[in-house]
């Protein structure tokens, strides 16, 4: 009876162990097959062509919270890229406030980069509201203030923060 018992903690055991290995190489190899993390080092103007072919909200969707870390960074990476860059700066200020510093720091750089290029004439021909971006400024606001982030991206998402508010108003 003991060897029985053996015997079942041991089949238990190697097909938990099985199935989580291929849960992990599952996700790992759904993420190399995303064809924005196949470019994402890449040269620029490859990112940009994946990203149109793409469209913006598939991007957008990739920046969620039930993609792989590589899948977001990806995604992070290619948001300036996108036709209107403005409709993915929640979910990019959202990332921003990360505790991974590469992920933090890619969504940072693509606010800033994004935000940067706005302007009232940019929105108009998007027929996008400028006040439409204020949730935007606002979650820049409260994530400089936290002092867990690093103080280089607090320092780039107050300055992201500024240039929305001239853009939006205070």
């Amino acid at each position: 009876m003991p060897r029985l018992s053996v015997i079942c903690i041991t089949v238990v055991m190697t097909t938990f162990l099985t199935a989580f290995v291929l849960d992990r190489v599952s996700a790992q190899a759904k993420a190399a097959l995303d064809p924005v993390v196949a470019v994402l080092d890449a040269d620029p103007l490859e990112l940009a062509r994946v990203t149109r072919l793409l469209g913006d909200a598939e991007i957008t969707k990739r920046l969620g919270t039930g993609q792989s870390t590589e899948v977001r960074l990806a995604a992070a990476r290619a948001a300036r890229f996108m036709r209107q860059p403005e409709v993915a700066l929640m979910a990019l200020s959202e990332l921003a406030g990360e505790r991974d510093g590469v992920l933090a720091q890619a969504a940072v750089r693509a606010v800033l980069i994004i935000v940067r290029e706005l302007d009232v004439d940019v929105l108009s021909r998007r027929e996008v509201d400028p006040q439409s971006l204020a949730p935007v400024r606002e979650l820049l606001k409260d994530l400089a203030s936290r002092e867990h982030l690093r103080t280089d991206l607090r320092a780039d998402m107050n300055a992201a923060f500024a240039m929305l508010t001239a853009l939006v108003g205070s």
